[in-house]
């Protein structure tokens, strides 16, 4: 009975021997990360994470940090490191920051985030898998650049054109006389008149054919009283004044 113990015994010593020489088996993580190669400030870029995670992994955290390459151009090895050199300046951000990746049954995770940056310039932009305790699983490193916003352009203002007002007689037409000739002066005018036309009246009534600036045989009108008008005109209209009478002695 004893020496079938001592056999029990070395069996299970060589069992263990065994289970003990056995090579752990290889968890292979893989992380992957896309974005767009350039931005613009105060936009958002869409980052979206892809990998694998052993389903027997246990509970798996993303971590995604922009860090400016001002400070460094490698991302820092491990997940703690990367947070604390993203949080070192203004600019950098924690972008995601423990994330459960939820794998499915054979491993594949998807997560999407979005990087807003803040100032412009170039960024490392350093994906973590991690365990949540300490270890770096598996890493990404991509880059952007930002650029500053384009200011929109405004097309100048057209010049605001006055609506035209029709001609406004100041002063008006007067009458005077040169040998046997009467002239009619056009007066002064507001509004800029485009064009001018005469008429003449005698004791108030139009004299017909009498459309000149002049009117001649002053001898014949002698003793009556003599007016003129004047029609000024633009592209808003016309205004008429007329004379104070004239005597023609």
């Amino acid at each position: 009975m004893r020496s079938l113990g001592l056999a029990k015994v070395a069996v299970l010593v060589a069992g263990i021997g065994a289970l003990a020489a056995a090579p752990a088996l290889a968890d292979t993580f893989t992380l992957n990360v896309s974005l767009a190669s350039s931005g613009t400030v105060n936009q958002p870029i869409v980052i979206t994470a892809t990998g694998n995670d052993p389903t027997d992994g246990g509970a798996l955290y993303l971590e995604i940090d922009a860090i400016p390459t001002t400070l460094t151009t490698t991302c820092p090895t491990g997940y703690l490191n990367g947070s604390q050199l993203a949080a070192a300046t203004s600019s950098g951000q924690l972008v995601a920051f423990d994330q459960r990746e939820d794998f499915d049954a054979s491993g594949n995770f998807s997560n999407v985030n979005a990087f807003t940056p803040n100032a412009t310039g170039q960024y490392l932009l350093c994906s973590y898998t991690d365990d949540g305790a300490g270890d770096t699983l598996a890493t990404s490193t991509m880059t952007t650049s930002i650029t500053a916003a384009t200011a929109p352009v405004t097309p100048p203002t057209p010049p605001v054109t006055p609506q035209a007002s029709k001609p406004v007689d100041t002063t008006k037409p007067r009458v005077t006389r040169s040998g046997n000739t009467l002239s009619c002066s056009v007066g002064r005018w507001a509004n800029a008149p485009q064009k001018y036309s005469y008429r003449w009246l005698v004791a108030r009534k139009v004299k017909s054919g009498a459309h000149g600036r002049t009117l001649g045989s002053a001898h014949k009108l002698r003793g009556r009283n003599v007016q003129c008008s004047v029609t000024a005109s633009n592209s808003a209209g016309s205004t008429t004044a007329t004379s104070t009478a004239f005597k023609v002695h």
